[in-house]
């Protein structure tokens, strides 16, 4: 998984047949020389193709293996040439309204953007998110086309796409909203790089406003985008075990009828030993991909900016605080050299060192780099009520949660009135994922529970915890 993250290619090729005996040399080859094993794959074509077929599966993730091997190594021209290729197969087969038809979209943009060719990288991408939301909508008007089964010699009719996972193969609809928050939220990326930030803000939205229910939701975004270096996301947030909230209350100087909860810096073990170990096999095999990636196009190329977020990330999850941190200021020195001193894109990797500081309990310094980060993205989108500000704030309102209890709820409702004056609900009335986690900690801080971490939950068969969250809408009305 973090090798496919730090490629960012969205079809997961599974190897059968001839590739079954094959897989422990590939994988030492890709280690070893990453374009021999590309030539090598695509040395394999002419016979794949006529084994199973020129629109076959195999010949389809022969090629996206190849083009991931090839913008590995920083031959970006003949990565280009086979998802070219690739995308003609494929719409030839299947049609162009199609979640796949929108993945390689997505991939040739991707390309693109790694090559330095912005327009061309927008126009693919924006080619991508159009064909994600058709595809969505077909889904939801003809649902069963999508859940038919491939009859033999029916290829063309019947192609089954490959998804990135499992769960996408059982659910379509899913794969689709993942597409569309995907591809919005690389498109907003690319116009925010642009300059064009009046076109971010709209995608950013749109990027949030589809964001699946689903533990998939912030995988399918790069490292480095804003919606995932945030504890909003529960991917970070899981990893915030230094402090909480006790549940019991001290006098308040002054006025022995009131009370205010009493805060406690105490260590609690959310990771377990098994999950740090994997982490840290995950980290090494990111490094290692980064140091090959590295190899070929240098240091301080802008395409390196998401690998190394994806690393940092690893890192992190492993327990490896400095080292995330490193990797992060490499982040910012590129996007202040390319994006601009104080970008927006530079104000996220201010703001994510200052997540790494809340985790290493330097929360001044913490305080510090993201009220920075607030300052630089209200100058460079020029508004004051944007998403990212409220993600910032919400942040924000964690790293004084123990020095001023007080401020930090006003900041969790700050955010609160972002998030529920730009997503709407979901259907059935249901709360958008991160206006609920904002008044999970409104209710932590206002009523003396523990700070809970940020996840998708539905309290609707508990009472209490129900009546924290009416009190706190209330208070937000």
């Amino acid at each position: 998984l973090v090798r496919k993250s730090l490629y960012r290619f969205s079809l997961c090729v599974a190897r059968v047949g001839l590739f079954s005996t094959e897989v422990q040399k590939e994988d030492q080859l890709e280690q070893d020389d990453p374009l021999a094993a590309a030539e090598e794959r695509c040395a394999m074509l002419p016979e794949l193709k006529k084994q199973f077929g020129e629109d076959s599966n195999e010949v389809l993730g022969t090629m996206g293996e190849a083009s991931v091997l090839y913008q590995l190594c920083g031959q970006f021209d003949k990565a280009l040439d086979l998802l070219e290729q690739q995308k003609e197969i494929f719409v030839a087969a299947a049609g162009p309204v199609q979640f796949g038809h929108s993945s390689i979209l997505h991939d040739i943009g991707i390309t693109y953007d790694s090559m330095g060719n912005y327009s061309k990288a927008a126009e693919n991408l924006e080619k991508s998110y159009n064909i994600a939301v058709k595809s969505v909508e077909r889904f939801n008007s003809q649902a069963s086309e999508f859940n038919e089964t491939p009859k033999d010699g029916d290829n063309n009719k019947n192609l089954v796409e490959v998804q990135p996972d499992e769960e996408s193969r059982r659910n379509a609809l899913l794969t689709g909203q993942l597409l569309v928050t995907k591809s919005a939220g690389s498109l907003a990326r690319v116009v925010e790089r642009m300059g064009d930030i009046n076109k971010s803000l709209l995608l950013y939205s749109e990027t949030a406003m589809n964001l699946p229910e689903s533990d998939d939701a912030y995988s399918v975004q790069s490292g480095d985008h804003p919606h995932y270096c945030s504890l909003v996301n529960p991917q970070i947030a899981a990893y915030s075990s230094h402090y909480f909230s006790k549940n019991v209350h001290v006098k308040m100087k002054g006025d022995p009828s009131s009370t205010k909860p009493q805060f406690a810096t105490e260590e609690i073990s959310l990771i377990t030993p098994e999950i740090l170990a994997s982490s840290k096999q995950d980290a090494e095999v990111a490094l290692r991909s980064l140091s090959i990636q590295e190899k070929y196009i240098g240091k301080e190329h802008p395409a390196l900016v998401s690998p190394i977020a994806n690393t940092a990330w690893s890192f992190f999850k492993a327990g490896d605080l400095e080292t995330t941190q490193d990797l992060w200021n490499r982040i910012l020195a590129i996007e202040r050299r390319t994006s601009g001193p104080y970008s927006p894109r530079a104000a996220g990797a201010i703001s994510s060192l200052g997540i790494i500081k809340y985790f290493q309990k330097d929360l001044d310094e913490a305080e510090r780099l993201i009220n920075k980060a607030i300052r630089m993205k209200r100058k460079g989108y020029g508004v004051n009520k944007f998403l990212h500000i409220g993600l910032l704030k919400y942040d924000l309102g964690h790293v004084i949660m123990q020095r001023d209890p007080g401020e930090a709820m006003n900041l969790f409702v700050e955010a609160s009135n972002i998030f529920k004056g730009a997503l709407p609900n979901r259907g059935g009335g249901r709360r958008h994922a991160w206006y609920q986690v904002s008044l999970d900690s409104i209710a932590a801080v206002g009523y003396g529970e523990s700070v809970p971490t940020p996840s998708v939950k539905d309290y609707s068969g508990d009472s209490n915890q129900a009546n924290l969250y009416d009190n706190a809408d209330t208070q937000l009305r």
